[in-house]
């Protein structure tokens, strides 16, 4: 079992910021680490973007509730990527495309799939220690990240350690600062 894999996914219905419901899933990978992210709700709907499942018809919320879209995270694709690698970014967006089968979403819902792959960013960001950009990068190697950035902040002080000072004092901030510094300071 992979420190990455996923071991459980939620979805819950929020509120955005113009009061409307909408989607967020929290996403945990097997060695704890968890990943958050809601879904976001464009106020433009274009006949070629991807389609946002809204419980339309529904007396809740004037047809605008997501409860469904919480239903397919829940249900379908919780079963469906528990277990898989969330290290993997562009695998993990693939299958979920593939368990849709729509060109535009229609089956499972834009709102459901997107809170997903961005709650997998997350943990795995998390799980990682990095920064949310570097699982985003498809050609990355992970498994060397925390070495990485141990070996560049131990170059950059030896780097500082070994600059031996040509003479006494030039290349010591702390001297430099303190010829800078008055002894006393006089108020008026």
């Amino acid at each position: 079992m992979n420190p990455q894999d996923i071991r459980s996914i939620r979805a819950r219905r929020v509120w955005d910021s113009r009061g409307r419901p909408t989607v967020e899933a929290e996403l945990t990978l097997q060695d704890g680490a968890v990943g958050l992210a809601i879904s976001p709700a464009g106020a433009s709907k274009g006949t070629r973007e991807a389609h946002e499942l809204r419980d339309s018809g529904a007396a809740r919320f004037g047809g605008l509730d997501v409860m469904q879209a919480v239903g397919n995270v829940n249900g379908e694709i919780a079963r469906a990527l528990v277990g898989a690698s969330a290290r993997d970014q562009v695998a993990l967006d693939r299958r979920l495309i593939e368990l849709d089968g729509t060109p535009n979403k229609t089956r499972l819902g834009a709102n459901a799939t997107l809170a997903v792959s961005m709650a997998a960013a997350h943990a795995s960001a998390a799980s990682l220690g990095a920064p949310l950009s570097l699982p985003l990068q498809p050609n990355r190697r992970f498994r060397h990240l925390r070495t990485d950035v141990q070996h560049k902040q131990s170059r950059q002080r030896s780097r500082y350690e070994q600059a031996a000072p040509a003479e006494e004092g030039k290349h010591d901030p702390i001297h430099n600062c303190r010829k800078q510094i008055p002894k006393r300071i006089t108020l008026l």
